[in-house]
């Protein structure tokens, strides 16, 4: 039997609003490539909510589109423009083209916003790290696309430390199962599964890479399906999986992760704008990131 949404579990605003939110978006490939209409009243929905939930950022987590069409590359685009007065952080997915995510995430136009960081290689956004700041919190916030090196990772390590002072949220297209553990090889879609990414790191690698590091207090990611938020925590730095791909056993419920903060208190929250409710009490929960 078909498991119901939870009516009885409806959003009411004061539930996360809390000094400032990020907006977290799991893989749209599915909903860009079946439910376009969704696609788009939801980023319409984080711009009307902006100032509601004093919106900092939107975060990606990768696999934009299914299959690289080019209809499904202008819907996502059209969809980026909603977000043009908000942070937008994208990442490049399995499912992304790499040619056509860097005609359609360009880096030219992001270079010149204020919240630009830098890159790993100039040129694209495949790995990249931006600024956000939130009242008087400084995040540094670091978007590594699918399947990183271990070059990579070390440029990531190496941008941490010139910014000793700014709180640090990862971003990784493939960190963890849907069980709430770390991806490895055993692991259905584990990154080395893929043809000629043998040599690459695991998701528990990219974790524990940075898991010594004194600023880095949340890493979040995509990749692998689940209808639930899945939580992994190791060394006070949790790791959320948000990625349900707006699956038709869920009704195509356009769901996003709500993160909202207040001091080092973070309020995780999974919300259907096109059921205006929360889905399942068990995905309202709350963290405590460290100082």
């Amino acid at each position: 039997m078909e498991k119901e949404f939870n009516k009885k579990v409806f959003l009411k605003n004061d539930l996360f609003k809390k000094d400032y939110s990020f907006v977290v978006l799991p893989d749209t490939q599915n909903i860009i490539e079946r439910k376009e209409e969704y696609y788009l009243k939801m980023m319409q929905w984080i711009r009307d909510n902006q100032d509601v939930y004093n919106i900092k950022a939107v975060l990606h987590m990768g696999d934009i589109v299914n299959s690289n069409t080019l209809r499904e590359w202008e819907v996502a685009k059209q969809g980026f423009s909603y977000l043009k007065d908000i942070p937008f952080i994208p990442m490049m997915g399995n499912h992304d083209n790499f040619d056509m995510f860097n005609k359609y995430v360009s880096y030219d136009e992001y270079k010149e916003k204020e919240y630009f960081g830098g890159t790993y290689q100039e040129g694209n956004l495949k790995h990249f790290y931006w600024f956000v700041n939130c009242i008087e919190v400084e995040y540094l916030i670091i978007s590594l696309g699918w399947a990183p090196s271990f070059d990579v990772l070390n440029w990531a390590s190496n941008v941490i430390n010139t910014f000793p002072n700014k709180r640090v949220i990862i971003i990784s297209h493939a960190l963890m199962h849907r069980e709430g553990k770390l991806l490895k090889k055993e692991h259905m879609y584990s990154i080395t599964s893929y043809d000629g990414l043998e040599n690459y790191p695991e998701g528990y690698q990219i974790f524990d890479h940075f898991k010594n590091c004194k600023n880095v207090v949340l890493m979040l990611s995509g990749h692998i399906s689940s209808n639930d938020i899945s939580m992994y925590i190791e060394n006070d730095i949790p790791s959320l999986l948000f990625d349900n791909q707006d699956e038709d056993k869920l009704k195509h419920l356009c769901m996003m992760g709500l993160l909202s903060f207040t001091g080092n208190e973070c309020f995780v929250n999974w919300y259907s704008f096109k059921e205006e409710a929360l889905y399942e009490e068990k995905n309202q929960f709350k963290i405590v990131l460290k100082k």
